[in-house]
């Protein structure tokens, strides 16, 4: 691993950037609209914060090792067992991380852009895209991330300045209805940082100069910087009455910008820019899967590798074809709507009475 030490400052600090930002495009950030309303900028705000103070503290912590990595510490060391334990541990966690973000992204996908294409035909092609990218190696995935993360930033930045000619700032005022209730979806909240737990294991890629703590921290505050900063557009955009309907907070700003007496929307660019940012995601959590893979097998006695690392393998897959889907609606158990009517209210201004069958 020493002599593969080519990440240097510009592109680990991309790397960061979109681990981070990539969540932004697809429904997680809808978490904050629903659980805070027009205080969602105030969530996200508080969320990014706490997530800055415990990176801190784990680079902090991290810094004895930011050079040999978490593989290469005496403890392990000692323990070749333990870092097969380890290695299969991130194996499947990574395995999970992917096969969600994935189910995620497509959903969105065919929510903003293609909803008559089959989710199979959307997952296989970028899954397809992001294997084919990884198969050309580190080298390539990482590259990757430096030659197209600036354009994913500028895209987001324009979309929310743009977006500020149509900002109302009434569409704050009932913040402080919310603003308690949202302290339950905090957890959530910080979950969408996750991914930054990959970062600790590029660090023996750097090079000698780069500083990897700080470059690290601030690439992560540029990204949270730019989550708040599109939370508070999108909550002084959107009335607060809807707000907490909204799935996919960026989209509706992406239909409101337009050019002078040049009408144009940035749907084309913001698709372009969440393919790509997604793709480099996948990549790279593909590329750490077989990482981790690799070093499973370097790690087993030879005559039992491929038998153990098959079976091992084969029990991941049959744990995730048990899983099901909570939220399963089916036909029998569906009603459906026969008639409609709809008569002024008496505390309400409509009232809806339904004929189902």
């Amino acid at each position: 691993m020493q002599n593969k030490r080519y990440l240097g400052t510009f592109e680990l600090g991309c790397i960061v950037f979109n681990l981070l930002t990539y969540r932004m495009f697809t429904s997680q950030s809808g978490l904050y609209p629903r659980s805070a309303g027009s205080a969602a900028w105030i969530l996200s705000l508080l969320a990014g914060l706490i997530f800055l103070g415990i990176l801190a503290l784990l680079l902090h912590f991290y810094r004895p090792a930011e050079n040999t990595g978490l593989f290469n510490l005496p403890i392990l060391q000692q323990h070749p067992s333990g870092q097969i334990v380890l290695h299969l541990f991130l194996f499947a966690g990574f395995t999970a991380i992917g096969i969600s973000s994935l189910i995620t992204f497509v959903h969105v996908m065919q929510i903003i852009s293609y909803p008559t294409s089959p989710f199979w035909f959307l997952a296989l092609f970028f899954l397809l895209a992001s294997l084919v990218t990884c198969l050309c190696g580190a080298k390539a995935v990482f590259r990757l991330h430096s030659l197209s993360v600036a354009y994913i930033g500028i895209v987001l930045v324009v979309i929310a300045l743009s977006a500020l000619r149509y900002a109302n700032p009434y569409h704050l005022t009932p913040i402080f209805g919310t603003g308690i209730s949202m302290l339950k979806s905090l957890p959530a909240a910080l979950f969408q940082y996750i991914d930054i737990l990959l970062i600790f294991f590029l660090s023996p890629m750097k090079r000698k100069e780069v500083r990897f703590s700080r470059t690290v921290f601030w690439a992560a505050a540029a990204a949270v910087f730019l989550n708040v900063l599109l939370m508070l557009i999108f909550c002084l955009h959107v009335p607060y009455e809807v707000s907490g309907n909204i799935q996919i907070p960026l989209y509706p700003l992406t239909k409101a910008v337009y050019f002078g007496k040049f009408v144009s929307r940035l749907d084309a660019v913001y698709l372009t820019a969440f393919a790509i940012s997604a793709i480099l995601y996948l990549s790279t959590l593909l590329y750490f899967l077989q990482f981790h893979l690799q070093k499973i097998k370097d790690r087993l006695p030879k005559r039992k590798s491929i038998k153990s690392v098959s079976a091992m393998v084969l029990l991941l897959v049959c744990c995730f074809s048990l899983t099901a889907c909570y939220d399963n609606r089916e036909v029998e158990e569906s009603a459906y709507l026969i008639a409609l009517g709809i008569d002024q209210g008496e505390k309400e201004p409509y009232r809806f009475t339904f004929q189902i069958s």
